[in-house]
């Protein structure tokens, strides 16, 4: 059973770096590309505001045409990516709840070396408790993300710049992903 309980582990170990890379990476890369929706939002707005033209009306439809099929092109772009971030979520959720469940099961004495940890690996309690966290705080996270990504509008400026707000990810959240990320990776190279 102990043995179950260390795959399941090394499972949701692996899970996890695989996530936090993935995370990490949509939020650094996708960065830039909301400031640039940003801009064409505001673009947008501008070109198709109530001031009277200054360009001639040829000249402002080819440049909506053009500013509308970017700002398309980078939201179904983005769009993609964070489904595929949900996508890791739900994985490392499952991944953990096993896990769980296995050291559940375990009836080793509660003083054996996966219960109390060692020098490589941190306790049981550990990885389940901060599995949980992890994963709460990513579900927040997310969710924050995806309801601010539902809302934004082609010329709606604010909803851009609630969105890019949405990006601003909590230091704890990042130092708890940090640490877990370094003992995973740890934990992988030496079990």
């Amino acid at each position: 059973m102990e043995t179950d309980c260390q795959s399941t582990l090394k499972a949701f170990a692996a899970q996890t770096i695989k996530f936090v890379d993935q995370l990490k990476a949509f939020l650094d890369s996708e960065k830039t590309k909301i400031q640039k929706m940003w801009q064409l939002s505001s673009k947008l707005k501008l070109l198709t505001s109530s001031v009277p033209q200054k360009y001639p009306k040829e000249v402002t439809e080819a440049v909506l045409g053009e500013i509308t099929a970017e700002l398309n092109f980078l939201l179904n772009e983005h769009s993609s990516k964070l489904v595929d971030c949900e996508s890791e979520l739900l994985i490392l959720q499952r991944d953990h709840r096993t896990f769980k469940q296995t050291s559940i099961c375990l009836n080793s004495p509660k003083d054996s070396e996966i219960f109390c940890g060692n020098e490589y690996q941190k306790p049981l309690s550990y990885f389940i408790n901060i599995g949980d966290d992890l994963i709460s705080e990513a579900k927040l996270i997310l969710l924050n993300l995806r309801t601010a990504f539902d809302v934004l509008q082609m010329n709606d400026v604010p909803s851009f710049e609630n969105y890019r707000k949405s990006f601003v990810v909590a230091d704890d959240f990042l130092h708890l992903l940090n640490e877990f990320y370094a003992f995973c990776t740890i934990f992988m190279k030496y079990s």
